[in-house]
């Protein structure tokens, strides 16, 4: 892992190790949340890199069934060298079907152990999430993958009109109208992006969520 963080050390701004990938591939390489069953593999990659390398070094893990274990990951962590903690609060087994809600009541019970800044994953859909992710759990940031490529961040506050009374319809009729609305507003221009395309960066490359990111990385000042 040092040999291949060396190759691309300066053409970033730091490593992030992701101790949180579900999947079955993961599972048979015996890498990502499946790591976490070898924590002192894990404190011994990020040490190895925070010592070696010039830039900083993160990582992302996912919640355990036991709280105090999910603490200890936390902390162990940070005491390896790294210097921005983020977690996805639901276990590896939660994916597909049994997905679940992100226990944000877990990320909040580990923020508070945690002294470098700390990123909350999981569960943001829409522009309301995000704010109340960061007022519940405290964290200094969320992270939000697919639906921020799905640019359901934009969607969701140019229809959060439609939005909202598509919840509140009562009838067939109402919903036909609401839709009808939605497609006058695409055909106007204000398309939003309905494909996921994985690493369509030039999707986010715009707006308030890269605002938000760059005054994230302004306000941590890696260190």
């Amino acid at each position: 892992m040092l040999e291949a963080a060396k190759y691309v050390e300066n053409y970033c701004d730091a490593i992030d190790i992701n101790f949180g990938c579900p999947q079955n591939i993961a599972k048979s390489g015996h890498y990502g949340a499946y790591l976490q069953d070898n924590l002192s593999l894990m404190s011994q990659l990020v040490s190895t890199l925070h010592h070696n390398l010039h830039i900083p070094v993160t990582a992302k893990f996912r919640k355990q069934t036991d709280i105090q274990q999910t603490i200890r990951i936390a902390e162990m962590l940070e005491q390896s060298g790294a210097q921005v903690i983020c977690i996805h609060g639901r276990t590896r087994e939660q994916k597909g079907m049994d997905l679940g809600h992100s226990d944000w009541e877990c990320i909040r019970i580990v923020r508070e152990h945690v002294h470098v800044p700390f990123i909350s994953n999981g569960s943001i859909l829409c522009k309301e999430d995000v704010v109340n992710c960061l007022n519940y759990t405290k964290a200094d940031a969320v992270m939000c993958g697919d639906e921020c490529l799905r640019m359901r961040l934009q969607s969701f506050e140019l229809y959060s009109d439609l939005r909202n009374r598509l919840g509140e319809a009562k009838s067939y009729d109402e919903l036909e109208q609401i839709v009808d609305q939605l497609e006058e507003r695409l055909r106007s221009g204000a398309e939003p992006q309905p494909h996921y395309q994985r690493h369509k960066t030039d999707y986010i490359d715009q707006g308030d969520l890269m605002d938000g990111v760059n005054l994230f990385d302004e306000q941590i000042q890696f260190q």
